[in-house]
C-alpha cells in the first residue's frame, strides 16, 4: 500500500512541474527549449554560474548515465542533470521517472553541499525574463528544497538553508511586484510558480513532516496539538535537532479516530519511531514548565 502511495506522490510531483512550467509559458509567451550537445553540456563550466542563455533543459542525443557515473557527478552536475529532459532517451515513462527519481536521491543524499547551488538557481530567477528552461529549472529546484526540508532536516536550521530561504522569498517577490494581481497570500492560486509560495510558507512555517509529527503524536499516544503548539513544539525541534524530519520513516495508514463528513477515515502518515517524537514532546513541556 504505501508503495503505491509512494508511486502516486511521485507522479502527481512530476505533473505539477510540468502544469506550472506549462502555465508560465502560456503566460509569458515562451515555448522554445533551448538544446545543446551532451558534448557541450560535459564541456560546461561545472563551477560556473549559469546565465539564463546557457540553462540546459533538453540536450540532443542526450543519454542516461549509469548510477556509477551519477554517483561521481558534483551536486551541481546532479541538478543540471535533473534538469536536463528527453523522453525518447527511455524505455517507458516508468524509467524516466526512476531515473528522475535516482538523480533526486543523490542530491538529497549531497546534504548541505547542495544548498549553495538551490539558492543560486533561485536567485538567477527573472520572472520579467526568462524561458521555459529557466522556469523549468525554477520549479525544480524549489521542489527539492522542499523535498530536503521536509524529509531530511530543516533548512532554517542552517546558515546555508536560511540562504535558500531568504533566496526564495526575493524570487516570489519579483513576481509578486510584476503581477499586480499577485501577493505571498494568493500565489499558491495563480499561474506563475504555484507550488514555489506554498513551499516558502512551509520552509518558514510547518511543513510536512511537522503534520506528521502532530499526526503521529495523536495516533500513538492521544496527544493532540493545537495548532499554536505545533508551531512552538517545531522550533523547540529545531533548536535541539535539525535533522528530525530524518529520525524515522513513516508509513501511510488510516486514522479511524477521526472520521470526516462522508464517512472516511483520515488518511494520515505516522514515524515508526514514535517514541523518540514522544519524548522530545515530553522533554518539551518540561522546558515550557522551566
Amino acid at each position: 500500500m504505501l508503495a503505491i502511495f509512494e508511486k502516486v506522490r511521485v507522479k502527481m510531483k512530476r505533473l505539477a512541474i510540468l502544469i506550472i512550467v506549462s502555465a508560465s509559458q502560456i503566460s509569458c509567451g515562451h515555448g522554445v527549449v533551448q538544446f545543446r550537445t551532451e558534448a557541450q553540456a560535459v564541456n560546461r563550466d561545472s563551477n560556473s554560474s549559469s546565465d539564463s542563455d546557457e540553462i540546459i533543459c533538453s540536450v540532443e542525443n542526450y543519454k542516461p548515465r549509469s548510477e556509477a557515473e551519477l554517483q561521481a557527478l558534483s551536486p551541481r552536475e546532479l541538478i543540471d542533470e535533473r534538469v536536463k529532459s528527453d523522453t525518447s532517451s527511455f524505455e517507458s515513462y516508468s524509467a524516466m521517472a526512476d531515473y528522475e527519481d535516482l538523480v533526486e536521491k543523490l542530491i538529497r543524499r549531497s546534504g548541505d553541499k547542495a544548498l549553495p547551488v538551490i539558492s543560486e538557481y533561485i536567485a538567477a530567477y527573472d520572472h520579467k525574463n526568462r524561458s521555459e528552461c529557466i522556469e523549468y529549472r525554477f520549479a525544480i529546484v524549489a521542489r527539492l528544497a522542499s523535498d530536503i526540508d521536509r524529509f531530511d532536516f530543516r533548512l532554517r536550521a542552517t546558515k546555508k538553508g536560511q540562504v535558500v530561504i531568504d533566496s526564495l522569498e526575493r524570487a516570489l517577490g519579483r513576481i509578486v511586484a510584476a503581477e499586480p494581481s499577485l501577493s505571498f497570500a494568493n500565489g499558491s492560486e495563480s499561474k506563475h510558480q504555484p507550488s514555489a509560495f506554498v513551499f516558502l510558507k512551509e520552509l518558514k512555517g510547518i511543513n510536512g513532516a511537522d503534520r506528521h509529527v502532530a499526526d503521529t503524536l495523536w495516533v500513538r499516544y492521544r496527544v493532540k496539538l493545537s495548532d499554536d503548539e505545533l508551531v512552538e513544539f517545531t522550533t523547540y525541534l529545531i533548536s535541539q535537532d535539525g535533522k528530525y524530519p530524518g529520525w524515522s520513516e513513516t508509513k501511510f495508514m488510516k486514522d479511524y479516530s477521526r472520521i470526516n463528513e462522508a464517512g472516511n477515515p483520515a488518511q494520515v502518515y505516522v514515524y515508526n519511531n514514535a517514541k523518540r517524537f514522544h519524548d522530545a514532546y515530553l522533554d518539551f513541556k518540561r522546558s515550557r514548565k522551566n
